[in-house]
């Protein structure tokens, strides 16, 4: 094992909300329950080294049992959610003893990443010091205020971005001590110190589970 680590920080602690009350970490997806698939991705993953989960009190010893279940090794800890995702990330990296590094933050809702972008992300990461899987815009995007347009930005600038997103251990200490608690990412952690994003290739069936119809798309994607 490299002495340069990288730990992957899965963020599991939302509160499922468009799902109907239903927990979606836990949801059934082809008879495994969503976060498993995230768990094994980062486990087959070469350049991972650990993994934290960030999740509810309540489902701190299920996460445990599933790894301990599936065999996910590097499975290290499960840390309990802020009050934003930021701060959630926050208590996953005080939580890591090593002055350098990487840090990989997924969404435990994305089950369909692959080993294979993960190591790319990491790759870029360590290479730029900061790096975000995204996909180009397919649809023109508007910008609108009070439910009208006001702008229409230029769409082959447009990137819709996913995870997971790694940044250098170091830099993203020092940027999350200014950086907004409301961050919509993790990436906006680090754009908002100055520093330069690298965006890596992501992949458009890299889907997020939100509402209860992306567990069908979901579904359709693996039987692919």
């Amino acid at each position: 094992m490299s002495c340069f680590k990288t730990f992957a920080v899965i963020a599991a602690a939302g509160n499922s909300s468009r799902m109907g009350g239903a927990d979606k970490i836990f949801a059934p997806l082809l008879g495994k329950p969503v976060l498993l698939y995230s768990l094994s991705a980062f486990q087959e993953a070469k350049s991972a080294d650990g993994i934290i989960v960030v999740s509810r009190p309540e489902n701190a010893d299920k996460i445990a049992a599933l790894c301990r279940e599936n065999k996910i090794d590097k499975f290290k800890a499960v840390v309990t959610g802020g009050e934003s995702r930021a701060l959630s990330v926050l208590n996953a990296v005080s939580t890591i003893g090593e002055e350098d590094g990487v840090i990989a933050v997924h969404d435990g809702a994305r089950p369909l990443v692959t080993p294979a972008l993960i190591d790319a992300v990491i790759a870029a990461a360590k290479e730029f010091k900061a790096a975000v899987l995204a996909v180009p815009a397919r649809d023109t995007v508007k910008e609108a205020a009070g439910g009208f347009i006001t702008g229409t930005p230029d769409r082959g600038r447009m990137f819709l971005a996913q995870t997971p997103q790694a940044f250098d251990l170091r830099l993203y200490r020092e940027a999350a001590k200014t950086a907004p608690p409301d961050a919509a990412d993790d990436g906006v952690v680090v754009e908002s110190s100055g520093a330069r994003v690298k965006i890596v290739a992501g992949d458009y069936r890299n889907i997020k589970i939100t509402a209860k119809e992306d567990l069908t798309a979901a579904e359709a994607l693996l039987c692919f």
